[in-house]
C-alpha cells in the first residue's frame, strides 16, 4: 500500500492548528472579541492561543459586564453571540451580564467555571452543548426563547429546580445528567427526552411527563434513587 507521507503530514499540522487556533482578534475593556466584518457581529471569546494547554490561565475573573456593541478599528459590532470554551475553567469568575443583542451562547461557553447564577435574556435562542456543564449553578431562568436544551447543557449542576419554558420542544442527551435537581416541569410542548437526560439526578423525588412527549431515550432517569413517583401522560416505553 502506498502512503502519501507528505499528505499525512500536512493533514497532521492542520489539524493541530485547528485544535490550537483560538486566537482572539482584540482585547477591549478586558473583554476578547473575534469579528465578523461582513455582518458587523462580533462574538465574545477568550484569550488562550493553544486552548488545549490547560496550564494557560484563565482568561476572566470576578464580575463581567458583556456590552451590546463594541468599536473597533472605527467600526461599531454588534456583540451577539458568546463564542465555544469562552468562559470555560474561568475559576474566578462571580458574575456575567449578558445583553439582550446576545442570541447565541457557544459549545462549553461557561463549563467548569465557578458561575453560580446568571440571567439570560429573552434574545438568546441557542445554547451549546456543555454551556453550563460541571457549574455550581444553582439560579438560572431559561428564557421562551430557547426551543432546545442541548446535550450536557446542565450536567452536574447545583440547579435544584427549573422551569422549562413552552418554547422548548426538546430535551437533550444527558441534559441535567448528575445535577441537584429536586423539581422540574416539562412543559407539554415537549416531544422528545433525551438519553440519560436526567440520569442520577438523587434528589428527583417525582416527575409528570406529559402527553406530548413522543420518544424517551435510554436511561433517561437511570440512578435517579428517590424518585418514587413518576406520572407519564405520553404512555411511552423508554427504548
Amino acid at each position: 500500500m502506498n502512503i502519501n507521507y507528505n499528505m499525512f503530514f500536512m493533514l497532521a499540522v492542520t489539524l493541530t492548528m485547528s485544535l490550537a487556533g483560538y486566537a482572539y482578534e482584540a482585547e477591549i475593556d478586558g473583554i476578547y472579541y473575534n469579528f465578523n466584518n461582513e455582518t458587523k457581529e462580533a462574538s465574545v471569546t477568550h484569550n488562550r492561543e493553544n486552548y488545549w494547554d490547560w496550564t494557560n490561565e484563565a482568561p476572566y475573573s470576578g464580575s463581567v459586564t458583556i456590552p451590546s456593541t463594541v468599536t473597533y478599528n472605527e467600526t461599531t459590532y454588534d456583540v451577539t453571540s458568546i463564542g465555544d470554551y469562552a468562559f470555560e475553567r474561568c475559576k474566578s469568575l462571580t458574575s456575567v451580564t449578558i445583553p439582550e443583542s446576545v442570541t447565541s451562547i457557544g459549545d462549553y461557553a461557561f463549563n467548569s467555571s465557578s458561575l453560580a447564577s446568571v440571567i439570560l435574556p429573552e434574545s438568546v435562542t441557542s445554547i451549546g452543548e456543555g454551556a453550563f456543564g460541571w457549574c455550581p449553578l444553582t439560579s438560572i431562568n431559561i428564557p421562551n426563547s430557547l426551543t432546545r436544551i442541548s446535550k450536557s447543557t446542565f450536567y452536574a449542576t447545583s440547579l435544584t429546580s427549573v422551569t422549562i419554558p413552552e418554547s422548548v420542544t426538546s430535551i437533550g442527551d444527558e441534559a441535567f445528567h448528575y445535577s441537584s435537581l429536586a423539581s422540574v416541569t416539562i412543559p407539554e410542548s415537549v416531544t422528545s427526552i433525551g438519553f440519560e437526560a436526567f440520569e442520577g439526578c438523587m434528589s428527583l423525588t417525582s416527575i409528570t411527563i406529559p402527553g406530548s412527549v413522543k420518544s424517551i431515550g435510554g436511561r433517561a432517569f437511570n440512578w435517579c434513587f428517590n424518585l418514587s413517583s413518576v406520572t407519564n401522560l405520553s404512555k411511552t416505553p423508554q427504548k
